[in-house]
């Protein structure tokens, strides 16, 4: 994971990094975003729907309202586009992961073994198209292929209190943990590697391989406490890094865009 230099470069830029476009204003309980090659994903928890959007945050089309169906969805927490062919939705109060298709059609539901322990809501997909989810029940990562098998799980460490965002760069995963201000460093596998502190901080993302974090004052970097990126008190729910574009920002109720 390289850091510096990236810090190094926004520094040579500040006026770029300071430049915001709000594009959307009126989410509601907005928790969640990622991003395809050419798409945004947002997740409504309040509205039990997500929404597929362009890179201007003009809305294309949405899925989802209350229930336990397909299509439907009760307290939904994360999504992860994965490769851009599928989206998977941690629908937490219905005890599953929904699976849909690029074209926002229903694919089918995962659930795991023990169904009714099962309560998601972290999730990530990485290089190997398995499905990486916290379940929050009993304090693990529960493991699926890219079929919806159930692989073999392991429990978080016990260094973690509470797992508030789960994050990869392919090669090690990181959790951040509000409770503890601390982003803990785990192998793929589940060892426990190092951490970082986090004092306030309340989402973590990528811009390639540099760990950024965000909290109500803005962004930085994780090996400096200089902010590249000022807010004024904005309570960040989620982040994701697209080339070409910047960091895309979400608050509760807005989308912001930020070019670098």
């Amino acid at each position: 994971m390289r850091l510096g230099l990236f810090t190094l470069l926004l520094c040579l830029i500040p006026a770029l990094a300071q430049t915001q476009e709000i594009l959307l204003n009126n989410l509601e309980g907005a928790v969640s975003i990622d991003a395809s090659n050419n798409h945004l994903f947002i997740l409504e928890q309040k509205k039990n729907r997500f929404l597929k959007l362009n890179f201007d945050g003009v809305k294309l089309d949405s899925i989802g309202s209350i229930g336990s169906g397909d299509y439907q969805f009760e307290d939904p927490s994360d999504l992860d586009v994965s490769n851009g062919l599928r989206i998977y939705v941690s629908d937490t109060g219905n005890n599953r992961i929904q699976v849909y298709d690029r074209r926002l059609q229903y694919l089918s539901s995962i659930k795991a073994n023990n169904a009714m322990s099962f309560e998601p809501t972290e999730i990530l997909v990485n290089a190997f198209a398995e499905v990486l989810v916290y379940n929050k029940r009993d304090k693990e990562i529960v493991i699926f292929d890219e079929f919806g098998q159930q692989r073999p799980r392991f429990n978080m460490p016990r260094e973690i209190t509470l797992v508030n965002d789960l994050k990869s760069d392919g090669n090690q995963l990181y959790v951040l943990d509000t409770k503890n201000e601390i982003i803990h460093e785990l192998g793929l596998s589940g060892l426990y590697r190092s951490f970082y502190p986090a004092e306030t901080v309340e989402s973590i993302a990528f811009k390639k391989d540099v760990l950024l974090l965000l909290d109500w004052n803005g962004i930085r970097d994780a090996d400096r406490p200089e902010y590249v990126i000022e807010f004024e008190n904005m309570i960040v729910k989620d982040a994701v890094y697209v080339r070409n574009e910047g960091l895309f920002v979400l608050t509760d109720s807005r989308l912001i865009l930020y070019p670098f």
